[in-house]
């Protein structure tokens, strides 16, 4: 039986941005197994639940995330992996992922606590990289919103103000990255596809100008 977890969660491990890498995910998906492993055969769903809790509460983040996996590869419908994995998320920042877990969690307290709690949080990083962004203070806005998408990198409010944070500062290369993984996301973000637009052109020009020199 491990080893079937054990494939399952390898295949299905989850990859957040920089913050967590898959060979470490491994790494702890090993120890995870062979913890399971002296558990067999009376291992259950809700000893492997009880498990994800014990590594989340002893900062165990990857092995809590690979584990939810494996619960969720045998059976998706469990809420309960959905709502761990949730809390393990916005204990690391990743409040975007975290907020769709809880959603996909139910219509529990808890679930519905965990969707109000990171709605707050993810609005309260927006407004202050607008405000950032708004007070012209760009370099201060540039390092907010960087800090802020090490952590939750699928945040797209906050990545547009980054976006053109860069592009007042006429890092303009910079900006047209970051409009483009924007778009990549969802290429229905018209102000990022404005923004996106509107760099290709500066970058033509400064490209025409250097030929005429």
């Amino acid at each position: 039986m491990t080893d079937s977890i054990k494939r399952k969660g390898i295949e299905r491990l989850p990859v957040l941005g920089n913050r967590l890498y898959a060979g470490r995910l491994e790494a702890e998906l090993q120890k995870a197994t062979r913890e399971l492993a002296t558990r067999a055969p009376s291992i259950t769903v809700e000893s492997m639940l009880g498990l994800v809790t014990g590594y989340r509460d002893n900062r165990r983040y990857d092995a809590a995330l690979a584990l939810c996996d494996i619960v969720e590869s045998i059976d998706s419908t469990n809420t309960s992996a959905h709502y761990l994995a949730g809390t393990v998320h916005e204990r690391i920042g990743a409040l975007t992922e975290a907020l769709d877990l809880y959603k996909s969690a139910g219509r529990g307290t808890s679930a519905q606590e965990g969707v109000r709690r990171v709605e707050k949080g993810i609005q309260e990083r927006v407004d202050k990289a607008k405000e950032l962004r708004d007070s012209k203070k760009t370099d201060d806005c540039i390092t907010y919103c960087t800090g802020v998408l090490e952590e939750d990198h699928r945040n797209v409010a906050v990545r547009y103000f980054l976006a053109t944070a860069y592009e007042s500062k006429a890092n303009l290369e910079a900006a047209k990255e970051q409009f483009g993984i924007i778009l990549a996301a969802n290429p229905k973000y018209t102000s990022a596809r404005a923004g996106y637009d509107r760099v290709e052109v500066s970058l033509e020009t400064e490209k025409c100008m250097k030929i005429d020199k």
